[in-house]
Order: structure tokens, then C-alpha cells, then sequence
């Protein structure tokens, strides 16, 4: 491709860095490892790292983008969710186009596009203002147990027999998100709120933060995950043996997770310490959960909650890992251009990258589980 048909925003571009007349070629040479970017809507470092696949076709993210990445609709940037853009559009702007199209001007978070990170916290905070948590059971019957198990729930639960298994070691707590599913009997705790994970977690411990720090260890558990009451029971024997903050199981081999360091090893060491862990059932520690209740409302769709929450328990000296001897199994798959909880997060205007780019960008944050 010749310089003169790459779109490139001089000015933009120089106000990054003026050290080279010759600008197209210095970012060419040195802009992936600068974090440089060739136009506001096309950023570097995410690209290349949100498409491994780059460098097996190209010799910059960029060459790739244009060649490859924009006839086949992926994100130029956090800032851009192609699939809003080109779903808003109706068929108007074809695929290869929509790059050019956004650079000239038409472009708004109605799009899909963003101008600056910071934009979507006004979308959050619509959000958020309009999630009302209900309580509809608080009161235990009989002492607590040592820990809690927190389940986001819908009509397609497959956990209901757990509860009349006596021998749990645990508490249950129940946050409807789904009022077709609501069952006020299931659960020693059970909650309605017509949010996401993040949001009732957030709710949660904005009002009933005595309820959840008389735990020693909470789980906080999607309600796709497939899990035996003995294999939490030994979950949380296991997590204050090893004094673990954070944690979680280990994923079993056909479960769904972008983290290949998270899945069962055979043969691996029971636990296997790392620097974070997933929001699908992550364990927390009473301390972890003071250290990031303050930050619970970061995101909405819970992108990067993982790497922020892995960095406030390493600050403070916590403890993180896998246990690599329990394991469960996500077996839903992740659709992020057609499922229906991104659908969700794009009919509320939030794009989940943006969220987890921004919160990356904010603390500074590993973009990486390992």
C-alpha cells in the first residue's frame, strides 16, 4: 500500500511526537513500540494486541487494519464498535468503508464511536442511575457459615439443587437479573436487580456491605458455570489453606475463557499463583473485598474489573491463584458480535472495550493474565 492512499492525520500524529519531519515513515518504524497512533480512531497498541494474528500477514498492525481487519469489521480502536456502526448504517456503508467514513466525520456514540475513553462514564453513570436493587430475602434463619457463595441468576439456572444439599459449607446468596426466573424460596439471601454482574456487586456492597464482610471468602458466580457443592466446599477449604485473597477454579478443557493460563494442567501443581483472575467466579478474601469495593463501579460490563482487581490485591500484598485441583466448566461461548449480553451493553450505548481499555489506561494495568 503507497503512503499516499494510508490515511494519516499529520497534525494528530506530530502532536504525539514532533521528532521526525518524515512522519508517516518514523510511525511506520517506530510507532507500535512508541504507543503511537496514525489517526484518533486507529490505536496501535490495542489493535496488535486484541489481533495476535497481525504479524503473520503484515509487518504493522496498521498495514493489517487496512488490508485485512476493516473488510472483515474488527475495531480499529477502543473507542470504535464496528459491529454498532455498521448494524446503525443498516447495509448503507460497506465494511472497508466505514474506517474512512468515521475519520471524515460521521461518527457518534449512537455510531458506536466515541471520541475520547472518558466518554463512556456518562453512559455508565445512565446506567447505574437507573438499577434499583430489591431485597427480598436478608434474614438467616440459622447462624452464618464461613463463607458465601453470590449467584447471578436468570430463568436458565442450572444451580437449584444446590440448595438442598445441607452439607454446603457456604451461604447463598441469589441476585436475580432476570425477573422471569425469580424464586423467593432459593437462596439464604436472595436479590432482584435488572442490571449486570458488576452493577449488583457494586449495589451490593454499597448497602449491604455488613452482609457480605461477616464472610470470610465470597464467590462471586456466574450462572453459567458448571460446579458441584462438594467441589466449592473444597474451593474455599483450599483458599484459606493457601491464605489466597483472590482466586478461582481452574477452567476445564472445553470451557470458554480468552485466558489460556486460567484452564486446568494436568499434572500442575495444585495452585498455581498469578496476578489475577477471571470475573466469571472469582474468590474473594474479606480484605480484597474492602481493597476493591470502592472501584466496583468502574465498569459496567465488568471488562478489565479482572486486571484492576488482580493489581489493588498485589498492592496491599495479597495472595493470588488458581486452584488447579477444582475445576468447573464454562461452557457457554463468548459471541461478542451477536450474544445477547453485548447486545445488551450496546443497546445502553457501553462498549465494553472501551471500558476495559480505559480502566487499563487509568490504573495503568497489566494487559495480560498470567
Amino acid at each position: 500500500m503507497e503512503n499516499a492512499t494510508i490515511p494519516f492525520d499529520q497534525e494528530f500524529f506530530c502532536a504525539q511526537n514532533r521528532s521526525d519531519p518524515d512522519s508517516i515513515g518514523m510511525y511506520f518504524k517506530s510507532g507500535l513500540s512508541l504507543d503511537l497512533n496514525p489517526t484518533p480512531f486507529f490505536n496501535t497498541r490495542w489493535y496488535a494486541w486484541q489481533n495476535p494474528d497481525w504479524p503473520a500477514q503484515h509487518d504493522h498492525p496498521y498495514l493489517h487494519y487496512l488490508e485485512v481487519g476493516c473488510k472483515q469489521a474488527r475495531d480499529p480502536s477502543p473507542l470504535v464498535d464496528m459491529q454498532r456502526f455498521l448494524a446503525q448504517t443498516a447495509g448503507k456503508i460497506a465494511p472497508e468503508a466505514a474506517y474512512q467514513r468515521i475519520l471524515d466525520g460521521f461518527r457518534a456514540p449512537v455510531l458506536g464511536v466515541y471520541e475520547a475513553l472518558d466518554d463512556v462514564c456518562a453512559y455508565q453513570k445512565k446506567f447505574a442511575s437507573q438499577i434499583r436493587l430489591s431485597r427480598h430475602k436478608t434474614t438467616l434463619t440459622q447462624p452464618p457459615r464461613r463463607y458465601l457463595v453470590v449467584l447471578q441468576t436468570g430463568r436458565g439456572s442450572i444451580h437449584k439443587e444446590w440448595f438442598n444439599n445441607n452439607d454446603r459449607n457456604w451461604d447463598l446468596l441469589i441476585n436475580y437479573y432476570d425477573a422471569h426466573g425469580f424464586d423467593p424460596m432459593f437462596g439464604e439471601y436472595v436479590f432482584c436487580q435488572l442490571g449486570t454482574k458488576f452493577t449488583a456487586m457494586h449495589n451490593l456492597y454499597q448497602h449491604y456491605q455488613n452482609l457480605l464482610l461477616q464472610y470470610d471468602h465470597i464467590l462471586f458466580l456466574d450462572d453459567d458455570i458448571r460446579v458441584s457443592v462438594e467441589s466449592l466446599n473444597r474451593l474455599f477449604d483450599n483458599v484459606s489453606e493457601h491464605n489466597l485473597d483472590l482466586a478461582q477454579m481452574a477452567l476445564s478443557g472445553n470451557s470458554h475463557c480468552v485466558w489460556p493460563t486460567l484452564f486446568h494442567a494436568p499434572g500442575a501443581p495444585m495452585l498455581r499463583l498469578t496476578n489475577a483472575v477471571e470475573i466469571m467466579m472469582p474468590v474473594l478474601s474479606r480484605r480484597a473485598l474492602q481493597a476493591i469495593g470502592p472501584y466496583l463501579g468502574e465498569s459496567i460490563s465488568g471488562f478489565g474489573l479482572d486486571l484492576l482487581w488482580g493489581k489493588l490485591v498485589a498492592e496491599y500484598g495479597g495472595r493470588i491463584g488458581v486452584l488447579n485441583n477444582i475445576i468447573a466448566a464454562h461452557e457457554s461461548e463468548i459471541d461478542e458480535k451477536g450474544g445477547a449480553y453485548y447486545a445488551f451493553m450496546r443497546a445502553n450505548m457501553i462498549n465494553p472495550k472501551t471500558e476495559l481499555w480505559r480502566l487499563i489506561q487509568h490504573f495503568d494495568l497489566d494487559t495480560n493474565i498470567g
